[in-house]
């Protein structure tokens, strides 16, 4: 009896574990323009146009209007959205005559892709002759359907991961990225929704007599398949039109895999060893792969590897700056390229002191006064570095801080008449610092002030 519970244990938290691994979803990685939500990544668009107008513009960059599946996803679009604008949504006239007779007002409108209209938030419900549907402003973001579609309004664009239409005429960019490379799972061309990619003056009657489609998944492969970034317009020129009436589409569904990985750190000093490792993730291709590596500062090399899989090699940078470190590999059917920001920084050497202001009198170092009233200024400056944050403390107080691109560059650090009235009068021995990320330990010196009153 105990066996059998402890059996039947075991396999209610498999399978708890197994739908918990099924619910995961990989997260869309959007431009910084754009909001990401589950595996898509929504764009709210401040023009004002009409719904076919705008339903063109999200086709022309490869999505769609928006669409709410769920609650999750009305929550999320509410959290952006402005409560003052009316907003486009992806719903247009169900295909269905029978769900339109049925008298289910639900059933009156669809999602673009023909999905049907599981959740809602309706203001009013639908009523017949509804063309298409918006957010109303200021209602709690609730929904409106309406017969007027050439009403002028702001709208939500969907890029959904790896999946895109293209209209005849758009030229569309599937791109992956750093160190990924495309791969095509699937696409058609023709037409299989009334929907994507119409006119505003084409009829909403089915057109399966007079259109068909075709799979050109081969054909997408053989042009994209390997690539990071690819231009697929040019796949559509080659194939017939097939739906004359409404003009043909392609779709195309596709993933983005792992390929190329470079690794080095991010931040470096001149003149040390900085080792660039670079790794071939993917499977080798049957041709020869060239990879070659750009350290930014105008070197190329080419990497070689006994293996094919994995080379490195020690560069050293001579000079200060910000550089873009890339390796690009090409063979017959792959191009794909990785890239990483380093920094490289003078380390700060030998700190030292100018001069000491205080009110309108000046000191040398070895003299250096300040009045007791008022705030007193430290000059100083570093032999090399860049990047350098200065201190000023006594014992654990910091009393003043400032940074500088160029250490070599005079620097005047206050130190506020708060701060000199915390120390007091009298002699105070104050350290004087300055480090930068890659001066270690930090480079010091100590200072006498003699603070007095006036």
């Amino acid at each position: 009896m105990c066996t059998a519970i402890l059996h039947i244990l075991i396999l209610l938290t498999l399978n708890c574990q197994s739908s918990a691994e099924n619910k995961k979803e990989i997260t869309a990685t959007c431009p910084w323009y754009q909001r990401a939500f589950r595996s898509s990544c929504f764009e709210f668009v401040g023009l004002e146009l009409s719904f076919y107008s705008a339903q063109h513009w999200c086709e022309e960059r490869g999505g769609h209007l928006a669409f709410i599946p769920n609650k999750d996803a009305q929550y999320f679009l509410e959290r952006h959205l402005d409560s003052e604008n009316d907003m486009w949504l992806g719903l247009a006239p169900s295909s269905s005559s029978n769900q339109q007779n049925s008298g289910n007002v639900e059933g009156l409108l669809s999602w673009l892709d023909g999905s049907p209209v599981t959740y809602s938030k309706w203001l009013s419900s639908p009523q017949p002759g509804a063309a298409c549907a918006n957010i109303v402003r200021n209602s709690g973001f609730q929904w409106k359907a309406t017969g007027n579609c050439n009403k002028k309004m702001h709208f939500i664009c969907q890029f959904a991961s790896g999946r895109r239409i293209v209209c005849s005429g758009h030229n569309t960019t599937l791109q992956c990225s750093s160190g990924q490379m495309l791969i095509i799972d699937g696409g058609f061309y023709g037409r299989k929704n009334i929907n994507f990619c119409r006119s505003r003056f084409s009829s909403l009657t089915s057109t399966k007599d007079e259109c068909g489609w075709i799979d050109v998944v081969d054909s997408i492969k053989a042009h994209c398949q390997g690539r990071q970034v690819c231009q697929i317009a040019e796949v559509m020129k080659s194939f017939g039109e097939l739906c004359p009436p409404t003009r043909s589409y392609l779709a195309v569904h596709y993933h983005c895999k792992e390929g190329l990985a470079l690794s080095m750190k991010n931040m470096s000093a001149v003149s040390d060893d900085v080792i660039i490792r670079v790794k071939w993730l993917a499977q080798l291709p049957q041709e020869t792969l060239v990879c070659m590596l750009n350290t930014g500062d105008g070197h190329i090399f080419h990497l070689h590897s006994p293996d094919g899989l994995e080379s490195s090699m020690v560069y050293k940078y001579t000079h200060q700056n910000t550089f873009v470190v890339a390796v690009e590999c090409t063979s017959s059917n792959i191009h794909i390229k990785a890239q990483k920001i380093i920094t490289i920084q003078q380390p700060v050497t030998e700190i030292g002191v100018i001069k000491c202001y205080s009110g309108n009198m000046s000191f040398c170092e070895t003299n250096c006064k300040a009045l007791y009233e008022g705030a007193f200024q430290i000059q100083l400056e570093v032999k090399a570095g860049t990047n350098v944050v200065y201190r000023i403390q006594r014992s654990d107080n910091l009393l003043a801080g400032m940074s500088a691109v160029q250490g070599n560059i005079p620097l005047n650090i206050t130190v506020t008449t708060e701060m000199v009235q915390e120390l007091g009068p009298g002699c105070h021995n104050l350290t004087l610092s300055a480090f930068n990320m890659i001066t270690f330990p930090e480079v010091s010196r100590d200072l006498q002030v003699n603070q007095q009153h006036t």
